[in-house]
């Protein structure tokens, strides 16, 4: 059997060796030691971690520098504390959508030539044309053929978007014309979607794949 390594009384960065762990199975080579934390937790850790210096405290340094590494993000970037608002996650879906081509969508808007306005390419400038939207509201733009602008875009509910579009809700496949309500129980379309994608100008096939591009 090894030499026995006396580790009592040395620090090992933020922990202190008190003694030998009483629960250590006779005869193991995994010697561990009651350690005092600077923090004033008490925990039990392998002598060739503390050793080795894999092992420094009782996990609160690990946490202070997660926390401090948070606090330089939130000082550096003006934005972080925008990024849980309704608001600004529908601004960076806009832009997403339009202008990151492994954004799943960007072929139905970025990919046929839907821009952003230069002055919404910032965020404080959308906000100030728009505003917040209510919690059932999302982004629409009135013409689904022009780009994202002060003039073309409002908060509405899916109700209103589809109003103005329900009675000429009629989709060509292959041949067939389909009411929205048919296409989405042939096609396992969820009808929202239909009409969302309908009024976004996509056809039939289009549609389809679109469905089978989120499986």
């Amino acid at each position: 059997m090894g030499r026995f390594n006396d580790l009592t009384g040395q620090r090992f960065n933020r922990l202190v060796a008190q003694k030998r762990d009483p629960l250590t199975p006779i005869g193991s080579r995994r010697i561990k030691w009651i350690c005092q934390c600077d923090c004033g937790k008490i925990v039990s850790v392998c002598s060739s971690d503390l050793v080795t210096g894999h092992t420094g405290s009782c996990g609160c340094y690990q946490k202070s520098q997660a926390s401090s590494f948070l606090t330089s993000i939130k000082s550096k970037n003006a934005n972080f504390h925008l990024t849980k608002t309704k608001a600004y996650r529908s601004w960076r879906a806009m832009m997403n959508r339009c202008y990151s081509p492994i954004n799943r969508y960007y072929a139905y808007y970025g990919g046929r030539g839907i821009k952003v306005s230069t002055a919404w390419h910032n965020y404080h400038k959308f906000y100030e044309d728009m505003g917040d939207p209510n919690p059932d509201q999302t982004l629409d733009r009135i013409n689904c053929n022009q780009d994202y602008s002060k003039e073309n875009c409002r908060w509405a509910t899916m109700r209103e978007q589809s109003n103005n579009r329900r009675s000429n809700l009629k989709i060509n496949y292959q041949g067939t014309r389909y009411s929205g309500k048919q296409f989405s129980i042939q096609f396992g379309i969820e009808y929202q979607l239909v009409r969302k994608l309908y009024k976004e100008g996509l056809s039939g096939e289009d549609m389809i794949n679109f469905q089978n591009n989120m499986i």
